[in-house]
């Protein structure tokens, strides 16, 4: 069966379940969040001066991989200037769902997502500027969360889709874990109707259609069912750009779950638990907090390296083990004193 939603247009912060037409809740976590107007610019100018726009257009169309779905791109900040100081470089990591062993993924969606503690540090840096920091406000007050963190900050691009794959992102988390999806390119052809993005199906097991906007973000939550819609941009050379940005609120019971499940191979698997436990609260407090604007960074956590390393284990893509395995070497967790914990991150990076 279908439905119809509600889709009205919502202030910056503004966070409002997701309605059927009749206005009954569709799902405890399925929602909608008005974006501040900077935040979709920023994000854009960000990948494409930073050159991760360009791969996220051109990357579903080829070549083809060379190891086993996953490859990485070193960048330098769009925000850090020469300035007689040496340019800090950061990794990104591409991941093609369809190269996994046992999958239902019906797309070339292909995964981009911050590789090393540098790149997500500046991720964040970007929200920051974009005014991120209002979407924290609503979604704490919303859903009425103690704590938040901004686990990662990552998009998807795509031209077709060829088959429904229904799932959930997140299952008996305790509502903590979310998921916000923001258009930044459509992927449709110039002058043509946009289409449907995405489905959600409610508790009612009822399906609805959504549109991915540049003001209106979705959020998808603890047991939100959902499945990529339908498409085909190749007749037009076309590709769809989408940001995910996954949020969580942390409990010793929802842990293992929220770090046992990733679409990154970034953090490593047997650091994920730690790292973070380690950014518990770090973005959002009930009654207030630091946020995005005043960030301080992660609590201590300590990644040393297990055997010898060298730099060539951290970018040869056929020998991903290696590079987790040498977490210090290749930056993935940086070293407590070069973090320089407690200091914002915007005095730390000088951006």
């Amino acid at each position: 069966m279908k439905d119809t939603f509600l889709l009205p247009e919502l202030n910056a912060g503004e966070v409002e379940s997701l309605q059927w037409s009749d206005g009954a809740e569709v799902q405890d976590y399925a929602a909608r969040v008005g974006l501040p107007p900077a935040l979709v610019p920023t994000l854009t100018k960000y990948a494409e001066d930073m050159g991760l726009m360009d791969i996220m257009l051109q990357r579903p169309y080829g070549p083809r991989f060379k190891s086993d779905g996953v490859e990485w791109h070193e960048f330098a900040s769009p925000y850090q200037t020469e300035g007689g100081a040496e340019v800090r470089k950061f990794t990104w990591e591409v991941k093609k769902p369809l190269s996994e062993k046992v999958t239902r993924w019906h797309s070339d969606a292909h995964w981009f997502n911050t590789a090393d503690e540098v790149a997500h540090e500046d991720a964040l840096h970007t929200l920051a500027k974009g005014g991120f920091d209002a979407v924290l406000e609503g979604m704490g007050i919303h859903f009425d969360l103690t704590e938040l963190h901004i686990d990662s900050v990552g998009f998807f691009s795509m031209t077709k889709n060829d088959g429904e794959y229904w799932h959930n992102d997140f299952t008996d988390v305790e509502g903590g874990g979310f998921g916000i999806l923001i258009e930044i390119v459509p992927g449709s052809a110039p002058g043509t109707d946009h289409g449907i993005d995405l489905m959600v199906e409610g508790d009612n097991g009822v399906a609805g259609n959504v549109e991915y906007s540049p003001t209106v973000g979705l959020i998808i939550g603890d047991g939100t069912r959902h499945a990529t819609a339908l498409c085909d941009h190749r007749p037009h050379r076309g590709t769809r750009v989408t940001a995910i940005i996954y949020l969580n609120e942390l409990t010793k019971d929802n842990l293992p779950m929220l770090s046992g499940d990733s679409t990154s191979n970034w953090p490593p698997l047997d650091m994920q638990a730690a790292w973070m436990w380690a950014q518990r609260g770090r973005h959002y407090r009930r009654g207030g907090g630091p946020g995005l604007f005043d960030d301080r960074g992660r609590a201590p956590l300590e990644a040393p390296d297990r055997g010898w390393c060298s730099k060539e284990d951290c970018t040869d893509e056929d020998r991903e083990e290696d590079r987790h395995r040498c977490k210090k070497t290749c930056n993935l967790i940086l070293d407590d004193a070069e973090y320089k914990l407690g200091m914002r991150r915007s005095a730390l990076f000088a951006y």
